[in-house]
């Protein structure tokens, strides 16, 4: 396992793992039983600022930068269709050493570890889903069409023209129930990482890999316990689909978390922490 140097340009300073030449950034934090915390699209590791400290109260806690996402390294090649994500994960595991580990997943991560529950059970132990994916597996059209234009004559101008800094910024505030909740020092924090070609490329290519939902008839198959968190509010991935995913899963707990959206566990981490703790223990 390599380690090297920490990012110096930004206040959210961790770690990094090189693994098959791809080095990925991770705060680590607490001693014991590891948790594995897995962000969603278009986030990276800081949207767990006010969950780390509190898990790792009693727990090791590994929260990573996905390929392509925060200061994680963006290799424009394949690679970035939840199965490869999945397998990135189990590389993880293994290189730190870990027999297995708790996994936590928000959104898209979560969709990941119910990847990994599937193909490979044997590396989680208990599962916790925050507003995770899992049943939308579909594009709509006019993204399939950006996805097949050239990137420089095409997708680009597209991106630089619909996704600036300020479209951004309503669309992550759009996702809570609160928009005041995240704080303009935070907002900068969440999207400074997501600007730059490199990012554009990245996500891409996960575009043009999208695979999301292809398992959504294999989810009964997992017998690992299982906490679902929904948000009241969330507007990203509806109740009823949280609602549809624990119904499916053999061994899961349905909780809702009143006035929330997509990110309850930034909306309402002292409720969201204390009902994952309670979980695991």
């Amino acid at each position: 396992m390599q380690q090297v140097a920490k990012p110096t340009d930004c206040v959210w300073q961790g770690k990094y793992i090189e693994l098959d030449g791809v080095r990925l950034h991770y705060m680590e934090r607490g001693t014991g039983q590891p948790i594995l915390l897995a962000h969603g699209l278009g986030s990276y590791s800081y949207t767990w600022r006010h969950n780390i400290d509190a898990l790792a109260s009693r727990f090791r806690v590994i929260a990573v930068d996905l390929k392509g996402f925060g200061f994680s390294d963006k290799p424009d090649k394949p690679g970035y269709s939840l199965d490869a994500y999945a397998q990135s994960i189990k590389e993880l595991i293994q290189a730190f050493g870990f027999g297995k580990v708790h996994f936590i997943g928000s959104s898209m991560g979560g969709e990941i570890g119910l990847r990994i529950c599937l193909d490979t059970p044997q590396c989680i132990d208990k599962l916790v889903l925050i507003g995770s994916s899992g049943y939308r597996d579909r594009l709509s059209p006019w993204i399939k069409l950006v996805c097949r234009l050239p990137y420089r004559l095409g997708v680009r101008p597209f991106l630089r023209r619909r996704c600036t800094k300020q479209i951004l910024a309503d669309i992550v505030r759009a996702a809570f129930y609160n928009p005041r909740a995240l704080s303009d020092e935070e907002l900068d924090r969440y999207l400074a990482p997501l600007m730059g070609e490199a990012v554009e490329r990245s996500f891409l290519r996960l575009l043009r890999e999208f695979d999301f939902g292809k398992r959504k008839a294999d989810y009964d198959q997992i017998s690992h316990e299982t906490l679902v968190l929904a948000g009241e509010h969330d507007h990203v991935i509806t109740r009823e689909d949280s609602m549809r995913l624990a119904d499916q899963l053999q061994h899961a707990t349905l909780h809702i978390i009143p006035k929330t959206g997509h990110f309850m566990h930034e909306e309402r981490p002292e409720l969201v922490n204390e009902l994952i703790l309670k979980f695991l223990n």
